[in-house]
C-alpha cells in the first residue's frame, strides 16, 4: 500500500475523531463542570459527556473562541473531508466567504 495514502487516511480519521470530540464536549458544556478558568471544590460530578477532558475542552474553547467555537469543530470535519475525498475539496477560498 502507498504510505502517502495510509498517512493521509490515518491523519483524516485522526481529524474526525478530534471534530467529534470537540463537538461532543462543545454541545453537552456545562457552567458548572470544571475548567481552565473555573475551579470546583469537592467532589462534583461532571455533566460532560466526554468526561474530565470533554469539560476542560469545552471550558477552555469557549473561554477563547465563544459560539464560534462551534464553526472550529465544524471546520475540522471539513478538513478531514477535504484531505480523505480529493473530490470533495472546499476551495480555501470559498472558506473566507470571498468567491
Amino acid at each position: 500500500m502507498n504510505t502517502k495514502k495510509m498517512l493521509t487516511d490515518l491523519s483524516s480519521l485522526l481529524l474526525v475523531f478530534l471534530g467529534l470530540l470537540f463537538f461532543i464536549s462543545l454541545i453537552s458544556f456545562s457552567q458548572s463542570d470544571p475548567s481552565i478558568n473555573h475551579s470546583v471544590s469537592g467532589n462534583v460530578e461532571i455533566e460532560n459527556w466526554a468526561g474530565k477532558v470533554g469539560a476542560y475542552t469545552a471550558g477552555l474553547m469557549a473561554d477563547l473562541f465563544g459560539i464560534s467555537s462551534y464553526v472550529l469543530a465544524l471546520g475540522i470535519f471539513g478538513l478531514a473531508v477535504s484531505r480523505s475525498l480529493p473530490s470533495f475539496d472546499v476551495v480555501r477560498w470559498r472558506w473566507l466567504g470571498l468567491f
